[in-house]
């Protein structure tokens, strides 16, 4: 790997942390690449019984309206529950499940492949989202001009 592709210094150190430049042989069987990621990432950052992770997202936007200037903030702040139920599972895994019910429900009756931007996607998932807490608070204010 090393030798095929021209990395940076971090990402030299990255793989090298993962084990990808290590002759261990994985006995999983017939293996895709995103396979072996997963054993590579499952091996080295598998939370231990006292780690918990947390997942923070903050999104500032500035505008200015009839002379004034004013600035958005929007936070999303989700922790884990336990090993099993980190933040970042019910950020990442969560959703897809929603949406994935919605469409068995036949709530949501688009066909093809569609990224969330749809309304009729975004709004029913963010509505059960925040069924299970996971919400942005959003506060505003206005900016003294210079």
């Amino acid at each position: 790997l090393k030798d095929n592709f021209s990395l940076t210094d971090i990402e030299n150190r990255l793989l090298s942390f993962l084990g990808f430049f290590e002759d261990t042989l994985i006995d999983k069987g017939l293996c895709s690449a995103a396979d072996v990621l997963q054993i590579a990432l499952e091996k080295k950052l598998t939370l231990a019984a006292t780690d918990h992770d947390m997942v923070i997202m903050q999104h500032e936007i500035g505008y200015l309206i009839d002379g004034i200037q004013k600035k958005i903030t929007s936070t999303l702040i989700v922790k884990c529950e336990d090993k099993m139920h980190t933040a970042l599972a019910k950020t990442v895994g969560l959703p897809l499940g929603i949406a994935a019910e919605l469409i068995l429900q036949k709530k949501i009756g688009l066909t093809g492949l569609h990224i969330p931007v749809v309304p009729e996607i975004y709004t029913l998932v963010l509505t059960r989202l925040s069924e299970e807490g996971i919400h942005f608070t959003e506060s505003e204010q206005d900016i003294p001009m210079k």
